[in-house]
């Protein structure tokens, strides 16, 4: 999972690359534990691959075509949304399968006719946001972006009421709706149905601004909510109750595929029924080969999982916090999580959030509270009932006030752009190190590692920070397609022309994403400068059109954003 989030900018065959480091690293470095996951991971993979190939094509072409697609989501879809958007699996006429980002009417949705869908390559859009949307999706194993243009012979779902819904997850989500109405919160539709767009815009804004977004997605912490009570009867002595332990494993399996399947329940799940299954028969738990197994069963499910932000932030906290010597200290738990995953959060997320470690501690506690709460709600104990109504005017209140505060995150994005991101991968994977045989072994690559880092910052830094001449690299942006809005940056200044009032809210954003220490306005709505609206002539390509997305002589390609604040 590291070495295809860290290997990713390499123009070269992920699997190739993957098979090539793994041989590397059996050779320089033997770990008992990386030879019990890595033989699962490469069969899950294999395996998965060659199971989508029979089925799915992933051509796209260079030009938007028209194609006549039965389209179903990989989702589950919300409840009371007029649209809805994501990850298709659409089939052509000849039977051939592929994934297609689009976004769908709720009407054309429960239908069971064919749609037309336009389909042409994924664009970006949103610079304000930390992903890259192109690369986001070829992550998933999405090639294409489909706008949808309308059905053909429409025919009802079913005969039932179109309210009605046709599967687990969506019947658990019509529950658990009804059950819970009166959370206004939505936290209960987000950790425990998997439907994290209910979830109040507040509410998730200040859980990113704390570093508690894992919360809204359904994962080992969640599957232990739902299943640890009949887990924690493996540790009796009579063999009659210790066998009913299994329905804690059913439970797990009911709370996975009733939350939408998710790559990080189903490894929780897996790592849950083997270590029962172990544990009931009296054999020692070997928690890396529990890893191994759930990580080829992930695989199998979905052969991109590799590949996906979502699968690697899971793996590599779970890797992390299974390397801990002391597995009582459930303080370092936070910190060493955070750690492991900080490479996502400074190249693909680029913030941090500082108040990370006390907000986990209290939410530790605060989870807990609000399972019990729900299920005490759901088995009708008023005073339980009372509780979560609380707890969920409560998290509005704080959610507000938290939202107002400043300062609660750090933009790290100019880490990853001033050449310094050897450093966080060193750093972040020194936690390695103790896993290695031999106490000399760990030394040397340590060693070796922090040498290895400096290098490569060095030359990192280096090469992004000057071209061949010696000069600074400026990116030129389009921040909006309506308006002649434009962000010349050098990745610790910028300067902004704009001509809205509207669309320099964008440049406000962007300059934040970006992480520029100080930026220069050029405004036509008010100030001083009130004639640029453009930037000056010399650093236009004049071979492309600047009204879309364009490059510039200073080789640096310009991004355009569609119409998100």
């Amino acid at each position: 999972m590291w070495a295809t989030a860290c290997l990713k900018d390499i123009p070269c065959s992920r699997v190739f690359l993957i098979w090539w480091l793994l041989g590397l690293l059996q050779l320089l470095l033997p770990m008992t534990e990386w030879r019990r996951v890595a033989p699962f991971v490469l069969l899950g993979w294999v395996f998965g691959f060659w199971n989508m190939g029979l089925g799915f094509t992933t051509s796209s072409r260079d030009h938007a075509t028209m194609e006549c697609l039965d389209c179903r989501p990989r989702f589950t879809p919300s409840e009371g949304r007029t649209t809805h958007y994501g990850v298709f699996r659409c089939r052509n006429g000849s039977g051939q399968m592929k994934l297609i980002w689009l976004n769908m009417p709720d009407t054309a949705l429960r239908l069971t006719a064919p749609s037309w869908i336009r389909v042409s390559r994924p664009t970006a859009f949103d610079v304000s946001d930390a992903f890259d949307f192109p690369r986001y999706l070829s992550s998933l194993g999405v090639a294409s972006q489909g706008e949808f243009l309308g059905v053909v012979n429409a025919r009802p779902l079913s005969t039932f009421p179109r309210e009605r819904p046709n599967s687990l997850s969506e019947r658990w989500r019509a529950w658990v709706r009804r059950t819970y109405d009166h959370d206004e919160s939505g936290l209960v539709l987000g950790m425990f149905a998997g439907d994290k767009k209910s979830v109040h815009p507040e509410v998730q804004k200040a859980l990113r601004q704390l570093g508690l977004s894992h919360l809204l997605a359904v994962s080992g912490y969640h599957v232990a909510l739902v299943s640890l009570f009949f887990f924690l009867l493996l540790r009796l002595q009579q063999r009659t109750l210790r066998m009913l332990s299994v329905f804690g494993v059913a439970l797990a399996w009911v709370f996975v595929g009733a939350t939408g399947w998710s790559l990080s329940a189903v490894r929780a799940a897996v790592m849950a029924s083997l270590g029962w299954w172990f544990m009931l028969r009296g054999k020692s738990l070997n928690p890396w080969g529990l890893l191994g197994a759930a990580a080829c069963v992930v695989a199998c499910v979905d052969p991109q999982s590799p590949c996906q932000l979502g699968a690697q932030l899971s793996f590599a906290a779970t890797a992390s916090l299974m390397a801990l010597k002391d597995k009582r200290s459930a303080w370092r738990i936070p910190i060493r999580a955070q750690w492991a995953t900080l490479p996502w959060n400074v190249h693909d997320f680029q913030m941090f959030p500082l108040l990370f470690y006390p907000a986990n501690v209290i939410a530790a506690v605060a989870v807990w509270g609000f399972g019990c709460c729900v299920a005490g709600s759901a088995c009708g104990f008023t005073w339980l009932d009372h509780g979560l109504r609380l707890m969920s005017e409560g998290s509005l209140v704080l959610s507000r006030w938290i939202n107002g505060l400043e300062g609660l995150t750090w933009s790290v994005g100019w880490i990853d752009r001033a050449g310094l991101s050897p450093i966080v991968w060193g750093t972040t994977l020194l936690w390695v190190c103790p896993l290695l045989q031999g106490h000399h072994r760990q030394v040397w690559v340590r060693n070796a590692m922090g040498v290895a880092v400096l290098m490569g910052t060095f030359f990192n830094q280096r090469s992004k920070t000057t071209d061949g001449e010696g000069g600074s690299i400026h990116g030129l942006w389009h921040v909006s397609a309506r308006t002649s809005t434009w962000l010349l940056e050098d990745g610790w200044r910028g300067c902004v022309w704009t001509g809205s009032s509207r669309d320099s809210i964008k440049a406000v954003n962007l300059a934040r994403h970006l992480g520029l220490s100080c930026v220069e306005w050029n405004t036509s709505w008010k100030g001083p400068n009130a004639t640029k609206s453009q930037p000056p002539f010399e650093v236009w390509d004049f071979g492309q059109n600047p009204g879309v997305t364009c490059e510039v002589t200073i080789e640096h390609e310009v991004s355009s954003i569609s119409g998100a604040e």
